[in-house]
């Protein structure tokens, strides 16, 4: 599973499916050999112009080597994540967070601007409630519950 959206949400729903047994994919920084440049050779004392010039050389392609495999990160990383089945997570003043599932934490209105063919009125991103649609997702529980709101474009039962 792959959530993304509300901090608090996903971090919460990530410790629950965690708990549950799900593998949660979460982004992740680059590692640091990646991250950090390594600075230019300077000039020892008695050093040959040819000798600075084959560390100078080396220096170059190898912060070539990790531009480059720093620039090819992030695509790598949305590859990774797109392995998972994404969750978008729409807490209270959050901008819709579309999925394959879509959960709205605080009120259910988001979901009538989503286009996630599952969705989810959770009502709150505590643990607690994080664990509800876990246990929903993992068939362990159902979800008979209604909207007791009309949104636009959602069923008012079997959200």
């Amino acid at each position: 599973m792959t959530p993304a959206g509300d901090p608090v949400a996903v971090a919460n729903f990530s410790g629950a499916a965690r708990a549950a047994g799900l593998t949660v994919l979460t982004r992740q920084a680059p590692p640091a050999s990646l991250v950090k440049a390594e600075p230019p050779p300077k000039r020892k004392k008695k050093e040959s112009r040819k000798a600075f010039s084959r560390r100078t050389k080396a220096w170059r392609t190898r912060e070539r080597k990790r531009s480059a495999a720093l620039n090819s990160f992030p695509a790598a990383e949305d590859a990774r994540l797109a392995r998972g089945t994404n969750i978008g997570f729409s807490g209270y003043r959050d901008a819709a967070h579309d999925g394959e599932i879509a959960v709205a934490t605080n009120t259910p209105y988001v979901l009538g601007s989503v286009s996630a063919p599952v969705r989810i009125a959770a009502y709150g991103d505590t643990p607690g409630a994080m664990s509800a649609p876990v246990d929903v997702l993992l068939g362990k529980a159902k979800a008979p519950g209604s909207l007791p709101v009309k949104v636009a474009g959602v069923e008012k039962t079997g959200c």
